[in-house]
């Protein structure tokens, strides 16, 4: 028995489209509602906010309490023993200002040419709201759909996801999940809808060096005291050998492929400072100065150990001391997955064109830690569009890409639920 044939599926396709203003009013409201999880900026509100649209979207609704910034998670039970599909996606945001060059405020949404513009407009808001927005216009037009759909809406994927690993045990324990589609990135640039296997991991480490009790005459104490501006820069030329290839013991060669760097790893310095920066003369010798390095991961590099390892090879320096302060573990689901086939059919219907499957996103996102946490595969469906600006001035989601995004929910659900229909026939 057909779930939901193609004419159900338009209709509900059309009430989508007939509901688009009042769609983009929910966006609009929800990106002028900061959440920056870097500070803490309006999280709580934004988690409540979000909560209870969940709930309007049918689903059950809960702010869920973690060590840092919450979670928020919906579910919609199915009948027992229904497949059972999480989607995944973030309301925190990344900081912005408007001083630093955007051309309307970042918290004030402005809707031109075609594309809402705001911070948090493509990455993530509009991505998870097309998703409950698609997921409420198809459960009206079949209640009784035989699919077990939850959300799982985090709040510190944009400091990499520290306390989303209880989140997901919670979960595990009383739901778990057969399928995770996680609704983030960039579309392909070609515009066609995108389905990614992966993502790249991260390492972020924060270096600093110490030299004198404080800053002393350079005339007098150069050379006679250790300088921290030197002692760091020495450290951080030591990452790379003299071919640019990273030298930490243990680390791949980060020079092969260079026509694919989101399938390679790569080690670089993400910021440095210390001595005196100001305009002019002054004649120190820096006594602090500190630097942040950032590694981006492939598969059989867990990012614990790459940690490990550079803040070991840094400390080999005097007066040096590193810590890691963010890590994600590398993820590449399975090319033979058979929810890939599934999930790219699906993409089909909703995009009118065939999908671009790409092995791995040069991002991070924690793709491992729902695959782990979950106990299932994860596929990366991205819902908005490659010139997005996703973490710059002018962040902005088309709205033709919204509408995209709420189609694409419905189709991938749908699919999900057709697999099940075909397994009782077969049965």
């Amino acid at each position: 028995m057909t779930v939901i044939g193609p004419e159900l599926l338009d209709d509900v396709y059309a009430r989508l489209d007939d509901e688009l203003d009042a769609a983009l009013a929910v966006l609009a409201e929800h990106v002028a509602q900061p959440s920056v999880s870097s500070t803490g900026e309006g999280i709580r509100d934004a988690a409540d906010r979000l909560c209870a649209f969940v709930r309007a979207c049918g689903l059950t609704g809960e702010v869920v309490g973690t060590a840092g910034h919450p979670a928020v998670v919906g579910r919609r039970p199915g009948p027992p023993g229904a497949p059972r599909l999480t989607f995944y996606g973030h309301y925190d945001v990344q900081p912005a200002a408007a001083a630093d060059g955007w051309t309307s405020a970042p918290f004030a949404p402005t809707l031109r040419d075609g594309r809402l513009y705001g911070r948090g407009s493509a990455d993530n808001k509009a991505q998870h709201l097309a998703v409950l927005h698609g997921l409420r216009a198809l459960l009206a037009a079949r209640p009784d759909l035989p699919v077990d759909v939850s959300v799982i809406i985090d709040g510190e994927e944009e400091t990499t996801s520290p306390s989303l690993g209880p989140v997901l045990a919670a979960h595990r324990a009383t739901v778990g999940s057969d399928l995770v589609v996680a609704t983030d990135g960039a579309m392909h640039r070609s515009g066609a809808p995108t389905v990614v296997r992966g993502c790249r991991g991260l390492v972020y480490v924060e270096v600093a060096v110490t030299g004198a009790e404080r800053e002393l005459h350079g005339g007098s104490y150069g050379g006679a005291v250790p300088n921290a501006a030197s002692r760091l820069v020495a450290a951080l030329a030591s990452l790379h050998d003299a071919d640019g290839r990273v030298a930490v013991a243990g680390f791949p060669d980060s020079t092969a492929d260079p026509e694919a760097p989101a399938l390679r790893p790569h080690l670089g310095i993400a910021g440095l400072g210390g001595g005196f920066q100001g305009q002019g003369m002054k004649t120190v010798v820096p006594h602090r100065a500190h630097a942040k390095v950032e590694c981006r991961l492939v598969p059989g590099q867990p990012a614990r150990e790459v940690g490990a390892a550079v803040v070991a090879h840094l400390e080999r320096f005097a007066g040096v001391s590193a810590r890691v302060i963010g890590a994600t573990d590398p993820y590449r689901c399975a090319a033979d997955e058979p929810w890939l086939g599934t999930v790219v059919d699906a993409l089909a219907r909703a995009g009118g064109t065939a999908p671009e499957v790409v092995t791995s996103l040069g991002g991070t996102l924690p793709l491992a830690a729902l695959a782990d946490g979950l106990d299932a595969p994860v596929l990366l469906v991205p819902l908005a569009g490659a010139d997005q600006n996703n973490h710059g001035v002018d962040e902005n989601v088309r709205v033709d890409d919204y509408r995209y995004g709420m189609r694409a929910a419905v189709a991938i659900t749908a699919a999900v639920a057709a697999v099940a229909a075909r397994s009782e026939e077969e049965r």
